[in-house]
């Protein structure tokens, strides 16, 4: 039931098809990189919070090469130089980044603190509770794929290490509160790091007495390396030890702080309560501070590319979420009107979903011929069609050089702009692949999971996982129309012969197929994540 689909709308414009021009991109230069630090912080490296973001003097190692995103060579691009955050929120390299050249797809990984990297697969790392600051590990990855024209380099740090914080309570037997000595746990603090896996922890050696050397009143916390089998707390009171054993393994995960409440008595301790959380949001170098993104949940639907089971602006999967114009990062409607057609309250004044109001239309203008960006010219040489634009070069993601057409920067992404983190929407390729009745079965559901919703359940045959497109159809003008009945949902790729489309996907009851749109119609977003 594949089928190609291309909507009456554009087909005609196969009359006036003309080839795209090539342009150069000039000699390699050097690489610049932008530092930020995801829906985490830095750790607390004092008991005032002092270092809970990147502050001017910190350093960073930066790492980039070409071949493959899944294997570093042993002669590197950039090996392990050194940035430093001056107080100008600027990265200064300590030798000069240089692009290898303008044709080859170029990988990166960031480490905080910079340090050495001897294997990149599994790095040996060792956490010194008396080297805090030290001992804490960041990585970035930025292994899309970027060319040399994709400065700055963007590095969105994430934490690999865990951390454990003991809140201390003293039962009223004690006639004054005591002074704590110590606070240890018994777990394991060698690790290798496997930096190409999402920086995974992979814990060694044998579990020992791990100090918590941040200390705040009754309340000490401290690093750990990402683990099971963590069950035992000791506290040190006037040199006697209390010795706290859970029942189960106490969840030490990366990116995630737990809180242990203990209740302790003269003659023993217990477990008042134990909550998991994320680290809070920290802060963005050079551009602002970062927000704490919601978490959302995604599916591997065989070859390794995570899809969202939801679509930006939607609560649940059967949830229609909201409609953006190619390139958009926001929809026009005012919040709580994505299924009313009759939209009376529009942002700024915006009426619909068309050329006036596209994201990329020039001041004044109302028709396609005044796009004013992520254009190419065609073969008409009077100018009276097309608006040449800035013209741009590049690949959709897959690694095979394109002619004059990309994919969106990141700044014009709903999925990434809306989601943060490295979500994206998903390329023309990811969409191909998703489709191919080789990888998936696409089974139309008249009532998805007793919600009523109509759409696609797509089921990977690789690995039987699942996710589930509403049939949310799209918007054009002021009207939504085919909702119940179509779905539609953009590629961050545009049409070939003609800047006016782009790519997507779009099915019914009886076709799934590839299909090009006006840019400026509204469509679904299902985010991806590598």
């Amino acid at each position: 039931m594949m089928k190609r689909i291309i909507i009456p709308i554009l087909a005609t414009l196969a009359l006036l098809a003309g080839c795209a021009k090539e342009t150069g991109l000039g000699d390699a230069d050097s690489i610049t990189v932008q530092a930020t630090i995801g829906q985490m912080t830095k750790v607390d490296y004092t008991a005032d919070g002092i270092g809970t973001s990147f502050t001017a003097g910190d350093k960073i190692a930066v790492y980039g090469w070409i071949g493959s995103s899944d294997e570093v060579p042993a002669t590197r691009v950039v090996d392990g130089v050194e940035n430093t955050l001056g107080t100008d929120g600027k990265w200064t390299p300590e030798s000069p980044m240089l692009w290898k050249n303008v044709k080859d797809q170029h990988y990166f990984l960031g480490v905080f603190p910079a340090r050495i990297i001897t294997d990149f697969t599994s790095d040996p790392y060792t956490l010194d509770p008396a080297k805090y600051e030290e001992s804490d590990l960041l990585v970035a990855t930025n292994v899309l794929g970027l060319k040399a024209q994709g400065n700055p380099v963007s590095l969105s740090f994430e934490h690999a290490l865990a951390k454990l914080v003991v809140n201390l309570k003293f039962r009223s037997q004690w006639e004054t509160e005591p002074t704590v000595t110590s606070v240890t746990a018994m777990a394991k603090k060698t690790a290798t790091v496997n930096y190409l896996a999402e920086a995974k922890l992979t814990a060694t050696g044998t579990a020992e007495a791990v100090a918590l050397s941040v200390s705040k009143s009754n309340t000490l916390s401290g690093l750990q390396v990402p683990q099971e089998g963590v069950r035992k707390v000791i506290v040190t009171i006037n040199n006697k030890e209390y010795v706290y054993e859970s029942a189960t393994d106490i969840p030490l995960n990366a990116g995630q702080y737990t809180t242990l409440d203990l209740m302790v008595g003269r003659d023993r301790i217990e477990l008042g309560s134990i909550s998991v959380t994320d680290w809070a949001a920290g802060t963005v170098l050079p551009d602002g501070e970062a927000e704490l993104q919601k978490t959302h949940e995604s599916v591997d639907m065989g070859n390794g590319l995570k899809w969202a089971t939801c679509n930006v602006g939607a609560e649940n999967p059967e949830d229609y979420g909201d409609y953006f114009d190619w390139g958009a990062t926001m929809p026009y409607y005012q919040a709580g009107h994505s299924q009313d057609s009759s939209c009376s309250d529009w942002i700024d004044g915006k009426d619909g979903y068309d050329w006036k109001n596209y994201s990329f239309m020039e001041d004044g203008q109302s028709s396609w011929e005044r796009i004013t960006k992520y254009t190419f010219a065609d073969n008409q040489k009077d100018g009276t069609w097309w608006y040449d634009g800035d013209t741009f070069k590049g690949d959709n993601g897959d690694g095979v050089e394109h002619k004059d057409f990309a994919s969106y920067d990141y700044a014009d992404d709903a999925a990434r702009q809306n989601w943060g983190g490295n979500w994206r929407t998903p390329t023309d390729a990811e969409w191909t692949w998703l489709r191919d009745e080789n990888n998936c079965k696409w089974e139309w559901q008249d009532d998805y999971d007793g919600t009523g919703v109509k759409g696609m359940l797509v089921t990977s045959k690789i690995n039987s996982n699942k996710i589930f497109l509403p049939a949310a159809g799209f918007w054009a003008g002021a009207g939504l129309g085919r909702a119940g009945f179509d779905g539609c949902y953009w590629s961050s790729f545009l049409y070939e012969s003609y800047s006016i489309g782009a790519w997507g996907v779009s099915f019914n009851s009886g076709v799934v197929g590839r299909y090009c749109l006006f840019r400026c119609y509204g469509q679904s977003v299902r985010p991806v994540i590598n």
